[in-house]
């Protein structure tokens, strides 16, 4: 249903000449999980959200919003 959702504000957008976000990578996909699991012991988050992260990284439209993935690095 999400997929559906989502293909639908990403025409709404392009008429307007907007993307979407662009999805996360493998790598960053992997440090994401990571992060999770060493937050919260484990990997509390659904695979649907994997999934649509790899869809798109985030989207924000007419009041909703889901957040992306914004892994801060860590500095030296």
């Amino acid at each position: 249903m999400w997929r559906e959702k989502v293909s639908h504000i990403s025409k709404i957008r392009e008429k307007r000449n907007r993307k979407l976000n662009l999805p996360i990578n493998e790598k960053e996909l992997s440090r994401f999980r990571k992060s999770v699991v060493e937050k919260f012991g484990e990997d509390v988050l659904p695979q649907q959200y994997y999934e649509f992260l790899q869809t798109v990284n985030g989207i924000e439209f007419n009041g909703l919003i889901i957040y992306g993935n914004q892994l801060k690095t860590k500095r030296s």
